[in-house]
């Protein structure tokens, strides 16, 4: 087996083997040129000193192993140019337990060559520690992979790999690094700032400034403080200035981002978690298939949970397929908390259109916090200015805090967090989702998960799709306040607050409040959406539309429309408790008589859709819905509460009042379009039910351009359901041949045997009547005329008759013990007994939602005001930058300073607004911090707990800090801590640990000593080491002279039985790559 092993390894392993076996006693050196950096080759355990600045000469040749001290007292190592015949390339190429403190390495360096690790400080380290070490100036490496050294290459600014048992910390690095790659596409580069590839061992502080820029066909894992790691990143900073990567070659247009061919980070490519840790990135500019975050690219499974991070990081990808990409984290597999982001997403998918045969496509999914979650978040927030997704061919989704929900094995829960942003953008070839907080949900697997006690604050949701000469319905856009697409997804106590809502498509286009379309028993409850400004659909049907990529299948019905929560409840989905508001929603449809198919344009208050789902206990309030159409093929479904409610759904205990609904035909004809028109809801079809629900209409609904061939002041098309304990006040105006229409404006005589009608009170509008028998079919009048009770404006707005019901002043609801509104007691027969129904509709109840989820519901309403006050059901949002975030939709309750969604935004009046030392600029309200603060009013520390009293926070780039700690301390994380209580003459590195001044010694206790006060004298050491040595060295080579000895026996046993070439060799490299599969879902998404 030794055979196999390539020279390289077997020189390590007798180099390791060796430094075992000597177990040195250091000597003390004091090194002021090459020469004797150069002799440590020959004590690789001695006690070192810089005593001045070393240059090193061209072709510097690393120093096998180092396992001693070294103390570069700020001196400087500068490096010129390196070679690593055996792959392993830098100032060392092996520290083992080595102890280096204040030491600068400064590089002017370019490297050519193949290698498996580089980094300029060491290639590999094993339990290394580090105090105020810094590499800066500019590396250049350029380097052939046509014939790889290894599977993996780790390349890093400081250090190459990196492995320990306690976190290593304590390094700056500041760069200007630039690595170029020809030739293999299959090999893995991991490349980072400070460090290539980390096993097992915790980065912490590790500060990382410059710019990196990387270019080749591999499979690149890219991050500003360390490409890979499998343990985390803690309490460490990346402010590169850009960070570009340019995946190259075919291998960078083929694929899926999950292959994690492609994963960039601004503080780690791949990392297991992100704590206490900062990425500012003005240029994060990536190219290729890719998964892409602005703190990790891929955050993967393990023990431990990022936190109390933050990243403002600008990304812009572009690529030919698959993008995953969010502004803190790509790909999120283990859990987070407390953590933000603040920079801007753009990505394009520059695709080529899909053959009929291929069903599955690239997708463009980016995220405000996430492109894709898939593992549990709470008290995270997400401030772009924009995120904006593109595909030119396929889809896109695009989300102000998530873009895909994506549950594999487990359930997730998503809580207490928030989106605020001013645009989101999803433009996709065949479909776009847009949402103000997630996109939608992916499933491998039927798993719920759950999203509550979230916000999202929107300016523009924005959805499209391109490439109108596509025949596939298929293609569509759905645009929406909250979430765009839902799948087995349990939502509660969230809102919506946003000012335009944008769905402009082709095809299937819907755009709503909150949720644009809910389906398989997925849940929203305790939730609210509001539409300040405008709520828009645009439809085009310029051709034929069919179920796939082409024209094999018969041609497609499809749908559009809106409304001001949601647009589809499909599926056994259930909506309860829930609050839709909206300024205005606009339906504009325009379309060709010769396209075949159905087209149908759906608009309703509360929700357009309801088809196997259920809405109960919720209600709707808009200014204005108009819908405009002008074509045949199209028919309109239009109605106060609801468009079409289908295929056994439901509405119960609703209510919606609208002051303004026009519905517009423009054609050059005037045709009686199929459809439905109706009071309560447009159509009701399929087994459906609506009951104990009021429709209220300001004005009469007005009918401009043609004549509705289904118009009913309750129902405009009855196919088959139950209506009951109904309230309608609406009535018509406009282009009607016939005056007012009957309650049920179109019936399905075939199944006329399946409505049943009872205690339904309308309105009757006028002169001409509607009253009298309810429909125009003789045989459904008989059976529920009786039910049926038509009365005047004037009677459903008199106390005396009506029981307190108003609907002038809303109080057709009122509220109960708990502050909940429900709709007051309708009126009854006489005789119930004809109908057997329930007497009065229910007081919802907050029974059954835990106390978690519970709404405060004294503290909702004001006393006569139909509009929120108070939002309880955010107490558990923490304050951010100050403030509380008590709210009435768009608004907060913030502490002095601060304003904006959240109380994000801080303007200072005064210096004393900007913490200690910080100076206020009072025209635009900006702080200028003082040493080692950050933040919008300074009130954040670079330095933790002012490094806790044991040293001071010193500046060592721009805006990068650390503790310089005392002498009787040593640096932990981000703060000192007692460890050497005594000391002199030396450095405090742990507890009872010091690196101690030449010549004087450490006694192990925290305490250093001159060598006259030891009771063996350093001469004496030196011979007991020299004799010791020389055994150890020789028993080592009588060792390796032996087992030699027998691998030739074994390899010569081998041969007698003829073993082939074609035997099953193991190729073995050191320290192979992270095993990504075990990350990475190789199943089609």
């Amino acid at each position: 087996m030794l055979i196999l092993l390539s020279t390289k390894m077997f020189n390590g392993v007798v180099l390791l083997f060796l430094a075992g076996a000597l177990a040195c006693v250091p000597r003390q050196l004091t090194i002021t040129d090459e020469a004797g950096l150069k002799a440590l080759a020959d004590c690789p355990c001695c006690a070192v000193e810089l005593g001045s600045d070393v240059t090193l000469s061209e072709n510097w040749e690393p120093i096998a192993l180092f396992t001693g001290t070294l103390n570069g007292r700020g001196k400087t190592i500068t490096v010129s140019s390196l070679t690593f015949g055996d792959g392993y390339g830098g100032v060392f190429k092996h520290l083992n337990q080595s102890k280096i403190v204040n030491l600068k390495i400064r590089a002017n360096t370019e490297v050519k060559g193949s290698f498996t690790y580089f980094g300029l400080l060491a290639a590999t380290a094993v339990d290394p520690y580090f105090n105020q070490v810094a590499v800066e100036g500019t590396l250049s490496i350029i380097s052939s992979l046509s014939v790889p050294p290894a599977e993996s290459i780790s390349i890093g600014g400081a250090l190459g790999y990196l492995t320990g048992v306690e976190p290593i910390s304590d390094i700056l690095v500041k760069l200007q690094m630039t690595v170029i790659t020809t030739g293999s596409d299959t090999v893995r580069l991991n490349v980072g700032m400070g460090v290539g590839l980390v096993e097992h061992a915790t980065l912490s502080a590790i500060h990382a400034t410059g710019s990196l820029e990387v270019t080749g066909p591999a499979r690149f894992t890219v991050g500003g403080i360390v490409g890979n790691s499998t343990s985390a990143v803690q309490y460490s900073e990346s402010y590169p200035a850009e960070l570009i990567v340019t995946r190259t070659g075919i291998a960078a247009t083929t694929g899926f981002s999950y292959d994690l061919d492609l994963v960039v980070g601004g503080i780690a490519g791949i990392c297991s978690a992100i704590q206490h840790s900062r990425a500012t990135i003005p240029n994060m500019k990536i190219t290729g298939i890719s998964t892409v975050g602005g703190a990790a690219g891929y955050l993967a499974r393990g023990t431990s949970i990022s936190s109390s991070s933050w990243a403002n990081v600008t990304i812009q990808v572009t690529a030919t397929g698959d993008i995953t990409a969010g502004g803190f984290v790509g790909w999120l597999l283990s859990s987070i908390r407390n953590c933000t982001s603040v920079g801007n997403v753009s990505l394009h998918t520059q695709d080529q259109p899909l053959p009929p045969t291929v069903s599955v496509g690239p997708e463009t999914a980016g995220g405000g916090f996430a492109g894709r979650v898939s593992a549990d978040v709470d008290e995270c927030y997400a401030y772009p200015d924009s995120v904006i997704c593109i595909s030119d061919n396929c889809v896109s989704y695009c989300g102000g805090f998530i873009g895909i929900f994506h549950r594999q094995n487990s359930s997730i829960v998503v809580k207490n967090s928030a989106a605020v942003t001013k645009l989101v953008n999803a433009t996709g070839g065949l479909y776009g989702i847009a949402a103000g907080f997630l996109s939608r949900t992916e499933n491998e697997h039927v798993h719920s998960g759950a999203i509550y006690l979230c916000a999202a604050h929107g300016n523009v949701i924005y959805s499209s799709e391109s490439g109108e000469n596509k025949t596939t319905s298929w293609k569509s856009s759905i645009s929406a306040g909250f979430v765009g697409y839902a799948e087995y997804l349990q939502i509660s106590n969230t809102y919506a607050v946003t000012n335009k809502i944008i769905s402009n498509g082709y095809a299937f286009s819907t755009a709503a409040g909150y949720g644009g379309s809910l389906r398989y028993r997925s849940t929203i409850q305790d939730s609210f959406a509001v539409v300040s400004t405008a709520l828009e659909v645009k439809a085009s049907f310029l051709r034929t539309l069919y179920p796939g990529y082409d024209e094999t299948q018969a041609p497609d019905d499809t749908l559009t429309g809106g409304a001001s929560f949601v647009a589809e409840v499909y599926r056994n989905s259930f909506i309860d408790r829930c609050y839709g508001r909206a300024e205005s929603i606009n339906i504009t449809v325009n379309a060709v008589n010769s396209i075949e198919g159905n087209r149908l344009a759906l608009l309703g208050g509360l929700s357009m859709l309801t088809m196997t789902g259920k809405l109960s206990d919720s209600f709707a309030d808009v200014k204005a819905m108009k819908m405009k159409i002008n074509s045949t093929k199209v028919q309109p479904h239009v109605g106060t509460i609801g468009g079409l409610v289908s295929s056994l759904g439901a509405i119960d205990d609703c209510w919606t009042r609208v002051d303004e609904t026009t519905v517009e035909y423009s054609g050059s004809a005037s045709p009686e379009l199929d459809g439905g028109i109706g009071g309560i809801v447009g159509s009701l079809r399929l087994g459906s039910t609506v009951s104990n629900s009021i429709a209220y209409q300001t004005k009469p609904i007005n009918i401009n351009g043609f004549t509705p061939k289904n118009l009913g002041s309750v129902i405009g098309y009855l196919h088959d359901g139950i209506v009951r304990r109904i309230i309608v006040n609406v009535s018509f105006t406009g282009s009607m041949s016939q005056g007012q229409p009957k309650a049920f404006g179109g019936l399905n005589v075939s199944n006329i045997n399946g409505a049943m009608a009872g205690q339904v009170y309308y309105l009757d509008a006028a002169s001409t009547g509607n009253c009298g028998d309810p429909t125009t079919n003789a045989d459904f009048n008989s059976k529920f005329g009786n039910q049926m009770h038509c009365v005047g404006t004037s009677a459903m707005q008199e106390s005396a008759t009506y029981d307190g019901i108003n609907f002038a002043d809303d109080s057709i609801f009122g509220h109960d013990a708990t502050g909940y509104p429900y709709l007051r007691n309708l009126p009854t027969l006489s005789n119930p007994s004809k109908e057997g129904f329930a007497d009065n509709l229910r007081k919802p109840s907050a029974l059954g939602v835990t106390k978690e989820r519970q709404w405060n519901y004294d503290k909702v309403w004001t006393s006569g005001d139909e509009t929120f006050n108070y939002c309880p059901h955010l107490k558990s949002f923490k304050d951010l930058r100050g403030g509380q975030v008590y709210v009435t939709p768009g608004q907060f309750s913030c502490s002095p300073g601060y304003s904006g969604a959240f109380c994000s935004t801080f303007q200072c009046t005064i210096n004393g607004d900007c913490g200690p030392g910080g100076k206020c600029n009072v025209t635009p309200g900006s702080c200028q911090c003082g040493l080692g603060l950050y933040g919008s009013s300074c009130s954040e520390s670079f330095c933790g707990s002012n490094c806790n009293k044991k040293g001071a926070c010193t500046q060592l780039d721009n805006y990068v800090f650390t503790c310089a700690c005392d002498q009787t301390s040593y640096k932990h994380a981000e703060t000192c801590r007692i460890g050497c209580t005594n000391l002199r003459n030396g450095i405090c590195i742990g507890p009872g640990d010091a690196i101690c001044d030449i010549p004087y010694v450490s006694t192990g206790t925290g305490m250093c000593v001159s060598p006259d006060n030891l009771f063996v004298s350093t001469k004496k050491l030196y011979l007991m080491h020299t004799m010791i040595s020389s055994i150890a060295i020789a028993l080592a080579i009588i060792s390796v002279v032996l087992f030699a000895g027998i691998v030739t026996l074994i390899v010569l046993l081998v041969r007698n039985k003829r073993i082939g070439p074609t035997g099953n060799y193991i190729k073995m490299q050191p320290q192979d790559s992270i095993p990504l599969e075990a990350y990475a879902s190789r199943s089609v998404l």
